[in-house]
């Protein structure tokens, strides 16, 4: 680590996430995908019984990005980081693009130019 950089601390492990009245603590491991929306981040996961949730916490999307597992999270997109264990297939579409398929979920999530070599085929 560079001289002067503050410790880097172990990943997140939990993300608190307002549902209405509710707080909800969601382990990182059940969380999809996350999307920046304005100055908000959109947190997808698989609620109770696997169920595909969805709501919105007050981080920047690239506050979060700094936190995560980047062995478990890739950023795939400039808006959107997938959580890896949660990708079913990639479907490489024309003119350098491709989309992500999610296991138990409708959403199907693009590939931006720039992050399509994490799915190069080796």
């Amino acid at each position: 680590r560079p001289r002067g950089a503050p410790p880097r601390s172990a990943p997140l492990r939990w993300l608190r996430v307002q549902v209405a009245r509710t707080l909800r603590l969601i382990p990182v491991d059940e969380i999809d995908y996350l999307r920046a929306d304005s100055k908000y981040t959109l947190v997808a996961w698989r609620g109770d019984g696997g169920t595909p949730s969805e709501a919105l916490v007050t981080l920047p999307l690239k506050d979060l990005a700094a936190q995560l597992d980047a062995t478990q999270f890739a950023q795939v997109h400039r808006s959107t980081i997938v959580n890896l264990a949660s990708i079913s297939h990639v479907v490489r579409g024309d003119n350098e693009t491709a989309t992500i398929h999610l296991k138990n979920r409708a959403e199907v999530l693009t590939v931006s130019r720039s992050y399509l070599h994490l799915f190069r085929q080796t």
